[in-house]
């Protein structure tokens, strides 16, 4: 059993302003159990060029709203896939994002 968490999941608003559109982002909190990324996921993963850094699980399945980014414990992840458990929950694994978006340029800090 992994550690229990919380998760906050990134939604991304668009509005058009004219010619400019602006974007703002809403955040979801909800409860998590942290869990390792398995050796086998990471290599399958990594082969498709996504390196696998984090795996949460939802006690409930209609906790996740179909978001593509969250952050946990302060740092940003871009959602790789997500998978139902028997349960009812949801697996979902994450890699490293970038606090501006998924268009952006990410950053070299290794931490």
């Amino acid at each position: 059993m992994g550690k229990a968490a919380a998760v906050l999941f990134i939604t991304e608003i668009k509005r058009a302003h004219g010619v400019h559109e602006a974007i703002r982002e809403e955040k979801r909190l909800v409860l998590c159990t942290e869990d390792g990324v398995g050796l086998t996921e990471y290599y399958l993963a990594h082969n498709d060029g996504m390196k696998p850094e984090l795996k949460i699980k939802l006690t409930l399945e209609e906790d996740y709203h179909g978001e593509n980014r969250l952050e946990y414990l302060g740092k940003p992840y871009d959602i790789i896939r997500t998978k139902p458990t028997e349960d009812g929950g949801l697996e979902i694994v994450a890699q490293r994002g970038d606090v501006n978006g998924p268009n952006q340029e990410k950053d070299n800090d290794a931490g």
